[in-house]
């Protein structure tokens, strides 16, 4: 496989992850589980159970909310 292909690959491995993230992010927020985690907000959870950086938190949260 050449580097080009191992990109593509790559990316495409990047993408399905992201989804799954996005979904499973959507069903705790949907399910107030970030509650039980211990967390007040799903940011909460975001930013200080996952280290999310602020910005990435709120784009996050707003994709999974508008879907």
């Amino acid at each position: 496989m050449n580097t080009l292909d191992r990109l593509k690959e790559l990316h495409v491995r990047e993408t399905k992850a992201s989804v799954a993230t996005l979904k499973e992010i959507a069903r705790i927020d949907a399910c107030d589980l970030y509650k039980r985690f211990g967390f007040a907000s799903l940011y909460a959870l975001l930013t200080e159970g996952l280290n999310y950086a602020e910005g990435t938190a709120c784009k996050r949260t707003q994709v999974t909310r508008a879907a």
